[in-house]
């Protein structure tokens, strides 16, 4: 007898996080939902005893499913995730964080019930033990919404983030399109929300909170370098290059432009915190002046014409 195809794979890239993946996998094993899913747990090359950890749930749970590969970063196994993901739906739960037990129910009865491409929940960050933190303040008024209403609102990013996790996608919507996660830069999922949202016919969101973000000093987010900074600006080359791709980039110009700016004041403050860590090396003053040079560049008309030299990101 043929086995039925989950109706939802949640991927979870896993890499050196031995303290924090129990705590994630019981949250989705203990799932409330009564629809099939899978877990697509993907061994990034991790070098602790995460992978022990994960053997050990898999063996008493038939609906885990283990992918090894060397280390490629979170962008390269959330690719391998979907390539082995067989749901209708695909969500995303980084390895430190966990859920709610309505987790997938909540968001999968809104993607049946309004024949939504992505479903959005609202989360919390979690800076404290036993769930403490503060609920995400700014969201979108719950209900259901045009795709490219909120692909707008994404560029925006104020009340729709593009943060990948608190959310549910259909797959087709990255194996029709042929959307991957640019791999070996950070922000991927920034250069990624808004091309989902520009493919989706209906955008679904719902006010629980469903997602527990853990901020840790070891995250990417609690560890700011140059090289993210890089990637921070990359991302938004990625974003233009989408736009012009698909011819739109003059309809959302205007928006463009302005999360240029919100991107150039979050650079500063990313500038602060390495001046903070490393004083005699940051350079803020030299590298923010050079950042808001290619934030303009990418955002200007001088876009095509400019050598590749000037388009390759140099900071100091």
């Amino acid at each position: 007898m043929k086995e039925t195809a989950p109706a939802v794979s949640v991927i979870v890239p896993v890499y050196n996080v031995e303290k924090y993946i129990g705590r994630c996998l019981n949250s989705l094993i203990n799932q409330t939902c009564s629809c099939n899913y899978e877990i697509v747990v993907v061994n990034d090359g991790t070098q602790d005893n995460s992978m022990d950890i994960v053997n050990r749930y898999a063996k008493n749970y038939d609906f885990i499913k283990i992918v090894n590969q060397e280390n490629k970063g979170i962008s390269g196994a959330r690719n391998t995730g979907i390539l082995n993901s067989s749901g209708e739906y695909i969500a995303f739960v980084d390895s430190d964080d966990y859920v709610s037990k309505n987790y997938i129910k909540l968001l999968y009865d809104s993607a049946t019930e309004n024949n939504s491409d992505v479903v959005c929940c609202n989360y919390r960050n979690v800076t404290g033990q036993n769930g403490k933190g503060i609920d995400n303040f700014l969201v979108h008024t719950k209900g259901v919404y045009d795709g490219r209403k909120i692909m707008r609102e994404a560029l925006h990013d104020i009340t729709v983030r593009s943060y990948l996790w608190n959310k549910l996608y259909r797959r087709s919507l990255f194996t029709d399109h042929n959307i991957t996660f640019p791999e070996g830069i950070s922000f991927e999922d920034f250069a990624v929300m808004p091309q989902l949202f520009y493919h989706s016919e209906r955008v679904s969101f719902i006010p629980e909170t469903l997602y527990f973000y853990v901020h840790r000093s070891t995250s990417m987010m609690g560890n700011i370098s140059k090289k993210d900074i890089k990637n921070y600006i990359e991302a938004y080359a990625i974003l233009r290059k989408f736009l012009e791709d698909n011819d739109i980039f003059k309809d959302y110009k205007l928006t463009y432009s302005i999360l240029g700016k919100k991107i150039s004041a979050t650079i500063f403050g990313m500038l602060v915190r390495c001046w903070w860590k490393e004083p005699a090396t940051a350079r803020v003053i030299k590298n923010y002046s050079r950042t808001c040079k290619y934030l303009k560049l990418y955002s200007g008309e001088e876009y095509y014409v400019a050598p590749m030299s000037e388009l390759e990101i140099k900071i100091i």
